[in-house]
């Protein structure tokens, strides 16, 4: 019996014979990702391959990507504009740029592994440092200004409730926007989550109980059915009906250079912000990393700490209270050490 596999490996097989071991870049890419669950981001990749051709006077194969032409598509990167807008950006990120790299790697490694002739020379050589997220998250009180603001519409109070769920639980879009009334055990959220497929138990937050009973504990509000891109215009107008219009600073490279730009809060709120605000809200009230990392399913904790975005300020006054910074408070925490033993002095 023919696997799935086999029968792609077959049609690339055919499609390599066919074009004689050299490959127009966007067709091979459109043969080697079907499938994929990460599909459209790749054809990204692909269609920039496309418009560096067409810009540059070249034709692009799986073994164009010698150290010339790779340096001449980063360099490309940095000055096209995005294939798709982020707010008012007229160049990729640093983190796009990456990313776009990333898939051509990717994209040039499947092709040496389906018998395809490929240089990977000119991508291996990168060393691109991936730029700090300058991503913003709700406090706590700012979840409530959501929770309490009234004059919204029936899509952006059920796309509020479905967004304030997330803050309490750090689960992704795909997850707190498809919630069944199975879900809700008790007195506690059981998902498994669809990306890692790892199971996610934790404690109902009040925020929630509020939400349930304003529903009449009828769970028909969970069932999302608009797409994400519409959920992020309507969480933004949500947002700023509820007064989070506080001002901030976003700060990227763009072509190289490092640009700031202001921002009002509402602005820069999106579907994950939720996930954002409920680690690092987690972590200000003083769990722990591995507690809090059990309910967000990360594996790592580098990846877990990419999502904590409290400021310097918020840090130190959540830490003022601490021993620590308390002399008297520390000194009756100090063992007692027998008399003659030498032993710290609290001044």
């Amino acid at each position: 019996m023919e696997t799935t596999s086999d029968a792609r490996r077959l049609q690339l097989y055919r499609l390599k014979k066919f074009l004689h071991l050299r490959e127009r870049f966007l067709t091979y890419a459109d043969y080697s990702t079907r499938g994929l669950k990460n599909r459209d981001k790749y054809m990204r990749t692909a269609r920039l391959v496309v418009r560096f051709e067409q810009e540059r006077g070249i034709k692009i194969y799986t073994d164009s990507f010698d150290v010339a032409t790779a340096d001449a598509f980063l360099d490309f990167l940095y000055e096209t504009p995005p294939l798709r807008r982020v707010r008012d950006r007229e160049k990729y990120s640093m983190n796009s740029i990456i990313g776009h790299v990333r898939n051509l790697s990717c994209l040039l490694r499947f092709a040496e592994k389906y018998g395809f002739k490929t240089d990977l020379d000119g991508i291996a050589h990168y060393h691109l440092k991936k730029e700090e997220s300058t991503a913003v998250y709700l406090s706590t009180p700012e979840v409530q200004m959501l929770l309490d603001c009234h004059s919204l519409t029936a899509k952006e109070t059920q796309v509020r409730d479905l967004f304030v769920i997330g803050c309490c639980t750090a689960l992704r879009y795909s997850d707190y926007t498809t919630l069944r009334e199975a879900n809700f055990v008790e007195n506690r959220v059981s998902v498994l989550t669809r990306k890692t497929k790892k199971k996610v138990l934790l404690p109902r937050h009040i925020f929630m109980e509020t939400i349930l009973a304003r529903n009449h504990y009828n769970y028909s509000f969970l069932r999302y059915k608009g797409c994400s891109g519409d959920f992020n215009k309507t969480i933004k107008e949500v947002c700023r009906k509820a007064g989070i219009c506080q001002r901030v600073v976003i700060s990227y490279m763009e072509n190289r250079l490092r640009v700031e730009k202001v921002y009002e809060k509402w602005q820069c709120v999106g579907s994950h912000t939720a996930r954002r605000s409920a680690a690092t809200n987690m972590i200000r009230s003083g769990m722990s990393v591995p507690t809090v990392m059990l309910f967000t399913g990360h594996s790592t904790e580098s990846s877990f700490f990419r999502y904590l975005r409290f400021t310097l300020e918020e840090n130190a006054y959540d830490c003022q209270d601490n021993a620590f910074f308390q002399p008297e408070t520390l000194a009756g925490l100090l063992p007692q050490y027998p008399s003659g033993v030498p032993r710290w002095e609290v001044a």
